[in-house]
């Protein structure tokens, strides 16, 4: 009998000795994570913005962050975890140019809003999957990219032909 209560209070010990170490390589690694995406954010700062929607002679509003720059336009809404109901991002680009984007490190799920130099929304891609690194491509030129929570477009009904501005 005593070597059993020995045994058993060696194994005890033992398997809670490797919980404990997995729990702390965990948590530091979590740690880690965290501390490099707030490293990999900071210093790059997004202007505020007023963004409205004109849906059919309806206006939707929103607030939001302008992405000007190209290292706006790489950080994006990468490694936020949530955004508001009335948020959105809007990506102007400063000239005509190829439609693409993705979802690399984005954990929210968005609806992006492709529009013209004129801001007429011409191709939308809803419920866009997080952190999916396939390409979202509008099969027209572009120079704005409106990024809004998932499902807001539809909720809304926001079409293409419909158009934004800027406050």
């Amino acid at each position: 009998m005593k070597g059993f209560g020995f045994r058993f209070a060696l194994v005890f010990v033992a398997v809670f000795a490797a919980l404990f170490m997995f729990v702390w390589f965990y948590l530091s690694v979590v740690s880690q994570a965290e501390a490099a995406t707030i490293e990999h954010t900071q210093g790059v700062v997004f202007p505020p913005a007023k963004i409205e929607i004109n849906s059919s002679g309806k206006i939707h509003c929103f607030n939001g962050e302008l992405a000007l720059e190209p290292e706006q336009h790489a950080l994006g809404l990468m490694f936020r975890k949530k955004i508001p109901p009335d948020y959105a991002m809007v990506f102007d680009f400063g000239r005509v140019r190829a439609g693409t984007m993705w979802m690399k490190n984005t954990f929210v799920s968005l609806d992006m809003l492709f529009a013209d130099e004129n801001r007429l929304i011409t191709f939308i891609a809803t419920n866009v999957t997080p952190q999916s690194e396939d390409i979202i491509t509008s099969p027209k030129p572009i120079r704005y990219v409106l990024e809004i929570p998932a499902g807001t477009a539809k909720k809304l009904g926001i079409n293409v032909g419909d158009s934004f501005s800027l406050r």
